[in-house]
């Protein structure tokens, strides 16, 4: 990879990294107020941004995942890292699909949001 290529990519990553760390912070604040709508807004930003470093340094679907190698590889990132796996991000982003499935597949239809537990 590129050495300025390599250097704008760590840049990119590092502003993800902020807006993680200030999800999580909000998300925190918003335990200590009890305001549950805020705190899942926050930890979507937070899913969001380390979903945003997961496709820098792999790529879509891994289809770029050896051409990122140098970028991994610069922040000490391996392949099995926990920023790798989308799977969360994408259960939230998609979650109209889910609760689609979720209605059609049970068969008592109770349903629980927003639910933060001790």
């Amino acid at each position: 990879m590129d050495l300025f290529l390599l250097r704008v990519q760590q840049m990119q990553v590092a502003h993800q990294c902020h807006a993680a760390i200030d999800a999580v912070r909000h998300a925190n604040s918003c335990l200590a107020t009890g305001d549950q709508e805020i705190f899942w807004a926050s930890i979507q930003n937070f899913l969001t941004a380390t979903a945003n470093i997961s496709k820098a340094c792999w790529g879509i679907n891994d289809v770029l995942d050896a051409e990122r190698t140098p970028l991994r590889t610069s922040l000490a990132i391996s392949d099995n890292s926990p920023l790798k796996s989308r799977t969360l991000r994408n259960r939230l982003e998609h979650y109209d699909e889910y609760i689609d499935r979720w209605y059609r597949n049970s068969t008592s239809h109770n349903y629980i949001d927003f639910n933060i537990g001790p």
